[in-house]
């Protein structure tokens, strides 16, 4: 391998974390219609926001959650910076917990997602409120966090293989 490639696949590991929430960014807004024209889409930025701000927050740093949420709120025509904001609002509890969640739900990465999700769906109902100068209904809030608790456990499966990948390739 060439010293090139080497610093080429070094440096494509770690933005790894990075390129996967905005991969997912757009996965979550490609149109799929899966309910008969409900529109439930989980939070898949968030998952992985959850995954790497736990396995790997050196990898996943406030400015790059800022930006995978404001490239949703920017891909998705909502408004602008709010979910920038709930993620980096979200990530904030996240890392100030770890060591909890990583003592105790460390075989239990689903409960401790569960647990991310409920305060995302809080603080997002929160700030859209805030955004709509009116209460708004929880019931969409809740049911995206329901599907996106439900959908956590195949994503992470991709996450972890990810992160195996640079575990092997950062050594």
């Amino acid at each position: 391998m060439t010293p090139l490639f080497g610093q080429f696949t070094r440096s494509l590991s770690l933005l790894t974390p990075l390129l996967a929430g905005l991969t997912l960014v757009i996965m979550s807004l490609l149109p799929l219609d899966l309910t008969g024209g409900w529109l439930i889409v989980p939070a898949l930025p968030l998952m992985a926001i959850h995954y790497w701000g736990l396995v790997r927050p050196d990898l996943m740093p406030p400015l790059a959650v800022f930006f995978i949420g404001l490239s949703f709120d920017i891909l998705s025509g909502g408004p602008v910076g709010l979910y920038a904001f709930v993620y980096l609002a979200t990530y904030a509890v996240l890392l100030s917990q770890r060591r909890l969640i990583l003592a105790r739900l460390m075989h239990q990465p689903w409960v401790g997602f569960a647990i991310t999700m409920g305060i995302a769906c809080v603080i997002g109902w929160l700030a859209g409120s805030v955004v709509a100068r009116q209460a708004l209904s929880p019931a969409p809030f809740m049911v995206q966090c329901l599907v996106s608790v439900v959908v956590y456990p195949l994503i992470e499966r991709v996450l972890h293989f990810l992160q195996l990948r640079i575990q092997r390739e950062l050594g």
